[in-house]
């Protein structure tokens, strides 16, 4: 299921890249191509980036909110007991 999950997200950003491609030549003769191809690399380089940078990031996130509900809880727990 996940390889023809993956490989039809593949196809279409591969598809779209293609017409992307294909519109720059025809509207810059080619010269945009650089361009393109520079904008393609670096959301590529980002995504890649993001990928791994996300979810350390959230698991951070989670174990702060844990130590903060935890901190809370032992609060209000001390506080009863008096």
């Amino acid at each position: 299921m996940a390889l023809l999950t993956g490989g039809s997200a593949a196809g279409t950003i591969q598809l779209g890249t293609g017409l992307l491609r294909l519109l720059s030549s025809k509207a810059t003769v080619g010269a945009g191509n650089a361009v393109v191809a520079t904008t393609e690399n670096a959301a590529a380089i980002s995504g890649s980036l993001l990928s791994f940078f996300i979810p350390v990031i959230a698991a951070v996130m989670l174990v702060i909110f844990i130590c903060w509900i935890i901190l809370k809880l032992g609060k209000k727990m001390s506080t009863r007991r008096i």
